[in-house]
């Protein structure tokens, strides 16, 4: 089976033709935020996809019309995954000072 991020790639290029190539490329990374969030249960690297996706829109701002929309889910994304990460650490932290 081929890496999650390879199946992406390879999604992201198929579309290019059909002149979605940009959204779709953040759909995938936004689609693999949420994998390794909620299947693979890394979240960091769920965070990095989401940060990245993020980071994708801010650079193709001209040439997305519901950018508002998008721009405000993914910053949700992105501070929800956080304030998870967030919590792990302290769980952590208090897991290690009870030895």
């Amino acid at each position: 089976m081929a890496p999650i991020s390879a199946i992406c790639i390879a999604t992201s290029k198929t579309n290019r033709i059909s002149g979605t190539h940009f959204t779709r490329s953040i759909e995938c990374l936004v689609e693999l935020s949420k994998i390794y969030e909620h299947h693979l249960k890394d979240l960091d690297l769920a965070l990095a996809y989401a940060r990245r996706a993020l980071q994708s829109l801010m650079e193709l701002r001209p040439l997305i019309w519901n950018f508002q929309e998008e721009r405000a889910a993914l910053l949700h994304r992105v501070k929800r995954i956080e304030e998870k990460c967030a919590r792990r650490g302290a769980h952590n932290k208090e897991a290690l000072e009870s030895f």
